[in-house]
């Protein structure tokens, strides 16, 4: 839905950079998701200027990026920057290879010529996504939204005859709904947006300032159902190698369960380093347990698959529980979503007590 020629408001602004606009259309369908960003960003300084440098990621095995303008304003002079002849630049940067994780990223970089101050730099894109994991299901995370902007909206489409589970912190406009064509609608729209100070050493819940939420998962269980086939799957024991070989070891070497689970935690622990290879699935769905042992190396996905084999091979009663490892109590107060998550481990029962592996 296009937004009108972009305008200053009035008011002054001290910043180096002054936000304009800034707009997210999200088309939500079974399979994929198209997200339209919109920015339009006013240089005030030199120093300002660093923004105007442009990088734009995606995932090449499950993403398309589609650029559709670059564009300067200065004064009543409009420069397409892309039919002057300048290009993007295309890398694979790894930025998180120092912690052995590999996820395939590449980004679009661009850094327009002749920028000034006193200009407003217009961008455009889409991100297609496509991530068979999710099985059809889709859902979207908008936000913290909390950086001084003269406009802020966020739209969301999805097809009709879905139930989609809306949200938004009490720091954002009421959802305004409609229809268009075979999609239901939502949009939620600011001016003159000025950021929230959380307060000084709380809890991570106080810094979650204007976030949006959309998805269909109806709760929790039904995320969990998702994804628990996935792991059944992976962690399957080889009939022979040397995998089963150490699994005998380990039940050969005593009868108490506990001992076990403590015996195969550390096979796992200091047989097979972390590397994580994020690329295709491989950002939801782990790795099977032989492959994991034949490489010695696997992410958190990976280890625990390899872990729950060990240990259903050996009677222990384990099953896969999703975490995250910073967000703490706030996951409660977020709709269900895959995307919440950042890590796996393993919860095992023995003799009814909960051991968190």
């Amino acid at each position: 839905e296009p937004v009108p020629a972009t305008r200053e408001r009035a008011g002054e602004s001290a910043l180096p950079v002054r936000v304009l606009l800034m707009d997210r259309q999200v088309r939500l369908q079974p399979g994929e998701q198209a997200t339209y960003v919109a920015s339009a960003l006013k240089f005030q300084s030199p120093q300002g200027l660093d923004a105007g440098n442009i990088s734009l990621a995606w995932r090449p095995e499950t993403e398309d990026l589609t650029i559709h303008k670059v564009v300067i304003r200065r004064g009543e002079e409009v420069i397409d920057v892309l039919a002057s002849g300048q290009t993007f630049t295309t890398l694979r940067r790894e930025q998180n290879l120092d912690q052995a994780m590999l996820d395939g990223v590449l980004t679009a970089n661009l850094f327009p010529e002749d920028l000034q101050v006193g200009d407003i730099l217009e961008i455009a894109t889409t991100l297609t996504q496509r991530d068979p994991v999710l099985a059809g299901h889709m859902e979207e995370v908008t936000g913290p939204l909390n950086f001084p902007a003269d406009r802020v909206r966020v739209r969301v489409q999805w097809p009709k005859g879905v139930k989609m589970q809306l949200a938004r912190t009490p720091d954002l406009p009421d959802w305004r709904r409609g229809s268009e064509g075979g999609f239901e609608t939502a949009a939620l729209q600011m001016h003159d947006v000025q950021p929230i100070t959380p307060p000084r050493d709380a809890p991570l819940r106080y810094s979650m300032i204007r976030l949006a939420q959309a998805t269909d998962f109806a709760s929790w269980a039904d995320v969990a159902a998702l994804e628990a086939p996935l792991y059944r799957k992976a962690a399957q024991l080889p009939a022979e190698g040397s995998l089963r070989t150490e699994v005998e070891r380990i039940r050969d070497a005593s009868a108490d369960p506990v001992a076990r689970a403590e015996a195969a935690l550390k096979l796992v622990q200091n047989r097979i380093r972390y590397v994580a290879l994020a690329m295709g699935e491989g950002g939801l769905a782990p790795a099977d347990a032989a492959q994991t042992w034949s490489r010695r190396y696997g992410d958190c996905k990976g280890k625990t698959a390899l872990l729950l084999a060990i240990l259903g091979e050996l009677g222990i009663e384990a099953e896969p529980v999703f975490v995250h490892t910073g967000l703490g109590d706030t996951l409660g107060e977020r709709l269900p979503t895959v995307g919440a998550f950042g890590h796996v481990l393993v919860r095992a029962r023995i003799a009814g007590r909960d051991y968190w592996l």
